[in-house]
């Protein structure tokens, strides 16, 4: 076996494999090849006679264990039986699902809830350099606009009521090439403005949404007559709208939608009132716009609603772009509309999702990211969407369905990538709420843990459960595993791009399918790199630490392993971190520990294998990951933890963990970086 050198910052470790092993309460679900499924209730009792429907309309039934099973692609199964609330899940063969349902009354009403929503700007133009070449054209038709979004039509078809954030105005020209001047339609001073075409309204009208939400800091984008083009777009589609209007009387009225006798208010506003420039994008007596938000008119808002309707539902859009926390602002928002009357309070802005609090039948949800929007960093593209069910103006159940934009679309999520997000959601939200087999649940109360397991040890992976110190794993798709409805191998990462020197292979995986092989030839000078699409955004100060499984293929590959310190979204970095490395036949497990250097608001990791001085070298890497120490999660654990895993039967699964030797070499310290561009408002 060949021996690994210490190099600059970094030494070659040994992986020494311990687990826990406990029993995995799951009921045989027959053939791995197909797509099976069990359905319980929330007691984790077998739901038998429901009515399943596949990805491509086929039927069948669970048996007397809740059990179904179906020869079918990968798909969203939705699944219907009498005295239960419908639900669709994503779901694959040879990965069988858990599908808990709630129950059904006559008077209980669900409600789905989607983040932000817009048709424009780099779907009209990727590169934002005048090509165009996107997704649609400024003159695209409705079932066009519908296409982007289809991939998670199910979960709102099987909702009573669903609504999102239409972040954009809808006006006849939505298209202006960004390197010329800026049209006189669109807002004069505001740093960034963009808008959709009046089809969007229909295609979303058309995919089951009811109503959208206009109160926010783009509907004014396109100025008065962007307010008065939108209106009437969504008018036209049948959509109910809310949180905008000609005025702000118009503004602050609610929309209100009626099922089974029981009456629905929603209401919508903005923190965000544009009040440094010169034209302001909220509504006034005499000018349309977004209702701006403050204590009183929530207040007022929500009695007022609450006299006519047994639900009310607000909107808040606010808070700081890119952060999960709540404002100081918008939680005291969220408080008062709660205080006032309101049964929920779904927020947005941030165009990252939040945790969710759940108290004595109120729900609020801090930020619910994006459904279709189309950013370049890494965590806008995390999403879910959220369902809600009611009775007698109380939350009862809730559940939330994990969801990834992969080129500015929103797809399902199956597996170890829909748990990531989970779990992420759980470690984010307060009350009884558990990670359920890939999805978020709220639970009646919060079931006692039912294993627990002490760790001492330098670092573990937690495969279920979570504990108070773990830590988030950032990069979400560095196994390069499946993990989506369309089938995509290392998502989001620059293997997309064919190329023999950098592509995902199953002889390079350490664990499961697939791993990236590298190769380089004498030859070619230039390094293969390996890297994501966009980079990750970091909090100074910042505990992170970066993990790969890495071995040699053939010959003596070296690499250089670098993560990018940048002041902005955009631009060059300012700084790096590097380790050089010579792998081994054998496979190692790569650390590097860093803190985040001051000022710098984003970071990118790069493999880069390096030419060889004679003949081919190759190099597989695997299970790469970048830990946040210093953000909540549930994905690794270092030192001293207890690992517990809360859950409902059956979804309960093993905490199996690997335990990984490590010596801590830290790399050479990087001092504070010259400071960033004030981010604009997306």
């Amino acid at each position: 076996m060949k021996r690994g050198r210490l190099a600059i910052g970094l030494l070659l470790l040994g992986v020494v494999t311990a687990s826990a092993t406990f029993v995995v309460v799951r009921p045989d679900l027959g053939d791995p090849l197909l797509l099976t499924g069990v359905v319980v209730g929330p007691d984790g009792a077998p739901i038998s006679r429901a009515r399943v429907t596949g990805p491509d309309g086929a039927v069948a039934n669970t048996d007397g264990r809740g059990r179904f099973q179906m020869e079918r692609p990968a798909g969203w199964v939705t699944i219907r039986a009498k005295g239960w609330l419908p639900r669709s899940r994503a779901a694959a063969p040879g990965e069988p699902i858990v599908v808990r349902l709630a129950p059904r009354t006559p008077d209980t009403v669900t409600l789905a809830f989607g983040g932000d929503v817009m048709f424009g700007r780099r779907y009209y133009d990727p590169e934002e350099d005048g090509s165009l070449g996107g997704l649609l054209t400024p003159g695209s038709s409705a079932a066009s606009h519908a296409r982007l979004l289809a991939s998670v039509a199910p979960l709102w078809q099987s909702a009573d009521i669903a609504a999102v954030n239409l972040e954009t105005p809808l006006i006849e020209y939505p298209y202006y090439d960004p390197t010329e001047a800026r049209p006189a339609r669109f807002h004069p001073t505001k740093e960034l403005t963009f808008a959709s075409a009046p089809a969007a309204a229909q295609a979303l009208k058309d995919l089951g949404i009811d109503l959208v939400d206009l109160g926010n800091n783009h509907l004014y984008d396109a100025l008065e007559p962007g307010v008065t083009s939108t209106l009437e777009a969504v008018e036209r589609a049948g959509l109910g709208h809310f949180g905008a209007g000609t005025s702000s009387g118009d503004a602050w009225s609610p929309a209100y939608r009626s099922v089974r006798g029981v009456r629905v208010a929603f209401l919508g506003c903005t923190s965000i009132f544009g009040d440094d420039q010169a034209i302001t994008y909220v509504a006034s007596p005499d000018k349309g716009g977004a209702a701006g938000c403050s204590m009183r008119r929530v207040r007022q808002g929500v009695r007022a609603a609450r006299q006519q309707a047994d639900i009310v539902v607000v909107m808040i859009h606010g808070g700081v772009e890119y952060r999960r926390v709540t404002t100081d602002e918008v939680q005291a928002l969220s408080d008062a509309a709660i205080d006032a009357g309101a049964t929920m309070v779904i927020n947005h802005h941030p165009h990252v999702v939040g945790g969710l609090r759940f108290a004595e039948g109120h729900l609020t949800a801090g930020t619910l990211g994006n459904l279709l929007f189309d950013q370049t960093v890494w965590p806008t593209f995390e999403s879910y969407v959220l369902q809600v069910a009611v009775r007698d103006g109380k939350v009862v159940s809730a559940w939330a369905e994990p969801v990834r934009l992969q080129q500015f679309t929103p797809v399902g999520l199956y597996g170890p990538d829909a748990a990531w997000a989970a779990r992420g959601a759980l470690a984010r939200s307060a009350g009884p709420w558990i990670e359920d087999d890939g999805s978020l649940w709220l639970a009646e109360e919060k079931p006692a843990a039912s294993l627990a397991q002490a760790f001492e040890g330098t670092l573990a992976r937690i495969d279920a459960g979570c504990a108070p110190t773990a830590g988030r794993e950032l990069l979400w798709t560095g196994a390069f595993e499946v993990g989506d409805l369309t089938g995509a191998q290392a998502p989001l990462w620059n293997t997309a791009i064919t190329s023999p020197y950098r592509k995902v292979d199953q002889d390079a995986a350490r664990s499961g399918d697939g791993g990236v092989l590298l190769q380089r030839g004498s030859g070619n000078a230039a390094d293969v790199v390996l890297t994501i699409d966009h980079r990750v955004l970091v909090e100074p100060d910042h505990r992170l630490t970066l993990l790969l499984d890495a071995r040699a293929r053939f010959g003596s590959p070296t690499a250089q392993i670098r993560i990018g310190w940048y002041n902005g979204t955009i631009g060059s970095s300012q700084q790096q971190s590097t380790a050089e490395v010579v792998a081994t036949d054998d496979w190692r497990t790569l650390r590097i520990d860093v803190t985040v250097p001051r000022n710098a608001v984003a970071a990118q990791p790069f493999i880069a294998l390096q030419s060889p001085s004679t003949g081919v070298s190759q190099l597989a890497i695997d299970n790469v990951a970048l830990i946040d120490w210093d953000q909540p999660g549930c994905d690794f654990v270092q030192g001293s933890a207890t690992l517990e895993l809360a859950s409902l039967p059956p979804a309960a699964s093993a905490p199996a963990f690997t335990r990984i030797a490590a010596t801590l070499i830290p790399v050479e310290p990087v001092g504070p970086i010259p400071p960033g561009p004030n981010e604009p408002n997306e």
